[in-house]
């Protein structure tokens, strides 16, 4: 055959041969689906190519450089990027410390542990194969250059399936606008009540302050009264003064000045000038992400998808949210229920479209007071007895007092915990368990006593089951004391602890209710008690019954029952009628409420006009009450007005006994105020309760004639919206006035938010993107 008939013959030869290799191809690969199992099959598309290419046409030799950088995957989830080392052929060995990083957050705590002592063997190069004693599969994928683990579900940390988002979405600290160093507060309340019958005037103003000097906070708080109330004998008296530091990253506080006592166990609060050193279970919610209190942690919240999917998520038959998951191991937590028996459903629906819906139920208790597993609160007072003596604040520093608790949150929702109340001479301990489940909440407290050598217990049990659905909520507690027993409090008349004559041997009570549908709900209660002093038990009980109509009115019935001094057999009813025919988009809401009492025959009514708005003439607000006695008409009317820097009330009361000619007048009006300041910038605000900001003025152009016009300022994720068509917003938190005065908006401690400025009321020449500003306050901070 000379060269030109053997090209032909090999051309020939190749168009034959490459049809051929192709339907062998694909015969093969369908050869090879039909091995695959339904779980090979939710492998990933590139390597499922990959492995029926090689069982098709043979595996390719490649040769792995020694040392590579891959991404690690878990499942189908990529989740960081690791350093590998290989045989030239595979890989065989990672990189150490960042592999056991990425393990921490996958691995249930004891199986971590587990890997990182044995890799103390190998400090550098974890080998793969060890992998295999935990039943941990690694597998190379060179199409998408990973490395692809398979943990089981038994030994792997489960994916938080949550509905807080205020938890799982946490500003990074670069994004969060920093508070000032020195910061603080004083907020302003004045009162003035005026009788025209006696011609006296009483008068109160109280300041309360806060200064934060760089995290150390001062607070401080005194009051003001004229001599006329007669209420002590001096006119200025300092009501506290305290020094507070927190730590959140350790969740403790720590306080100098005048505390109180936490109370615990069936023990007394007393107020001390002293040391006080807390630790909250969950002071700062961002520092890292939780389950949340009071929901159980166990295998009974965990669930497992096969593939990707689409979770419905169901809470008490309501539709809450709808998430895309990827397969894999999941938990729920944070999941915004209620208090009580929850039902959890959900809908598992593929996106492949070609499996069953999945349904998935649990039930769950949540108990928002109760510790997480392995949290813990505790707190130790130590300090001398505060009292009044003389109108003035005294303490007592003959008689130290001592008070501490410990609560530890345990397993499978239940909490334990121990308190102690001690001067030195007389004591009272008490210990606390709870424990929450499918069927309910029980909690058993036990204390005891030891005061002027008479020792004895006093122990309480509840029980309460909350249902969210169907059943009746049910609560039920039992109290039991010994005739010795007391909870020991401070008298400052003998400068001691001191334990009141036990009253009461028995006490018990219950209480059912239930809604029957969405407009009727029942309730019913009833008391028996026994007492040491007499052979006469007291009885109580208690039937109210409520209706809500579709027009938004409502009534409701309840009758009494209470036998011995002050006996009761009584009813009460009362109305609720809106005399607007529905809500108004733009105008004033009505309403009449009335109230009719058998005990003392009294009936009450009053007419109420809601405000229209936050500020302003729109803010106004009103209330006429008319009180109706056997011996007495009064007649009262009370008028509010909100502006973003002061809050005030003016109220005027007529009274007329039966047996008198004349009417009695009392009027009264009440201005709340604030003024703060956070760095060098000084505003006025309504109260503030816990930390704030301050929005000063932006720089206006000097040649500029746009008409300055007032700026609102929120906080929260909101837009202004201007249905009212009014100038400023329907909704804003505080405004900077048109003459440059700054706004300062509350803000809440440990809450992230938003304080956000109005970019449509800015003048020409103002930066559009400085008008939002994350915030993270810890405790009573200012920002500027």
């Amino acid at each position: 055959m000379n060269d030109g008939s053997m090209i032909v013959h090999r051309l020939r030869v190749g168009f034959i041969a490459i049809p051929v290799l192709s339907i062998l191809g694909l015969i093969s690969s369908d050869l090879v689906l039909a091995d695959i199992t339904p779980s090979q099959k939710n492998a990933n598309n590139s390597s499922n190519l990959q492995s029926i290419y090689e069982k098709a046409f043979g595996q390719t030799q490649q040769t792995l450089p020694s040392e590579l950088t891959v991404s690690l995957s878990i499942g189908k989830t990529a989740i960081g990027e690791l350093t590998v080392f290989s045989n030239r052929k595979t890989i065989t060995h990672v990189d150490t410390q960042s592999f056991l990083s990425f393990l921490k957050k996958q691995l249930l705590d004891e199986y971590y542990q587990a890997i990182k002592h044995h890799a103390e063997t190998v400090p550098h190069r974890f080998p793969l194969d060890d992998l295999k004693q935990w039943s941990i599969k690694s597998e190379y994928n060179s199409h998408r250059l990973s490395l692809d683990l398979k943990i089981p579900d038994a030994i792997r940390l489960p994916t938080a399936l949550s509905l807080q988002r205020k938890r799982t979405i946490v500003y990074d600290e670069d994004e969060l606008t920093q508070p000032e160093t020195l910061s603080g507060y004083t907020n302003f309340s004045a009162k003035m009540t005026h009788d025209h019958h006696s011609g006296k005037t009483d008068q109160r103003i109280q300041a309360r302050s806060v200064l934060n000097a760089d995290h150390l906070v001062l607070e401080n708080q005194v009051t003001w009264r004229n001599q006329a109330n007669n209420y002590n004998d001096s006119d200025l008296n300092r009501d506290y003064t305290r020094l507070s530091v927190d730590d959140p990253d350790s969740d403790h506080r720590y306080q100098l000045g005048d505390i109180t006592t936490s109370g615990r166990n069936l023990q007394s609060s007393i107020a001390l000038g002293g040391i006080s050193i807390r630790k909250y279970s969950n002071m700062n919610p961002y520092r890292q992400k939780k389950s949340e209190t009071g929901e159980a942690k166990d295998q009974n919240q965990s669930f497992s998808i096969e593939e990707n999917s689409r979770v419905k998520i169901f809470i008490n038959d309501r539709l809450k949210a709808v998430r895309q998951l990827d397969e894999g191991l999941y938990h729920l937590t944070d999941l915004q229920l209620s208090a009580g028996i929850n039902t959890v459903r959900l809908e598992i629906i593929p996106l492949s479209g070609g499996g069953n819906v999945e349904e998935k139920t649990f039930t769950l208790n949540y108990n928002q007071q109760l510790l997480a597993d392995s949290e813990s609160e505790y707190g130790l007072d130590v300090g001398l007895p505060r009292y009044r003596k003389n109108g003035r604040h005294t303490y007592d520093a003959d008689n130290p007092i001592a008070s501490a608790y410990y609560q530890q949150g345990l397993a499978h929702q239940t909490s334990v915990g121990v308190s102690g109340l001690s001067d030195g001479e007389h004591y009272q301990v008490g210990v606390n368990a709870t424990k929450s489940g499918k069927l309910g909440e029980v909690k058993a407290t036990l204390s005891f006593s030891d005061h002027a050598a008479q020792q004895d217990l006093g122990s309480k049990i509840e029980y309460r089951y909350r249902a969210n659905k169907d059943l009746p909520n049910l609560f039920l507690s039992g109290e039991f004391y010994g005739k010795d027993f007391s909870r020991l409090s401070y008298q400052s008349s003998e400068n001691a602890l001191m334990a009141y004559e036990q009253q009461t041997k028995q006490r018990l009570y219950a209480q059912v209710s239930k809604q029957l549908d969405h407009q009727v709900q029942v309730n019913l209660s009833g008391q028996y008690a026994t007492q040491y002093n007499t052979d006469d038990n007291q009885k109580s009980a208690n039937l109210s019954l409520r209706k809500q109509f579709n027009d938004g009115k409502s009534a409701s019935v309840n009758l009494r029952y209470q036998n011995g001094q002050y006996e009761d057999k009584s009813a009460q009813v009362q109305l609720h009628i809106p005399l607007n025919d529905d809500r108004p988009q733009q105008g004033r809401y009505k309403t009449l409420d009335t109230r009719y009492d058998s005990l003392d025959d009294s009936i009450i009514s009053r007419f109420t006009l809601s405000p229209n708005g936050n500020f302003g003439k729109e803010s106004l607000a009103t209330s006429i009450t008319h009180q109706h006695y056997k011996t007495s008409d009064n007649v009262s009317a009370t008028v509010s007005y909100r502006d973003p820097r002061f809050a005030g009330t003016v109220s005027h009361q007529v009274s007329k006994q039966n047996n008198e000619e004349d009417y009695r007048h009392r009027s009264q009006i009440k201005l709340e105020s604030a003024i703060a300041f956070a760095g060098d910038a000084v505003g006025l605000s309504r109260p503030i309760q816990d930390s704030f900001a301050i929005v000063k003025a932006p720089s206006y152009q000097k040649d500029s004639e746009k008409q300055r016009e007032a700026i609102a300022v929120a906080k929260g994720n909101m837009s202004f919206r201007r249905d009212k068509g009014n100038a400023l917003p329907d909704y804003y938190h505080s405004v900077i006035s048109k003459n440059g005065m700054p706004a300062v908006v509350p803000l809440s401690d440990y809450h992230q938010t938003q304080v956000n400025v109005d970019s449509s009321a800015l003048p020409l020449g103002s930066d559009p993107d400085a008008t939002e500003f994350k915030v993270r306050p810890n405790y009573h901070q200012g920002y500027q």
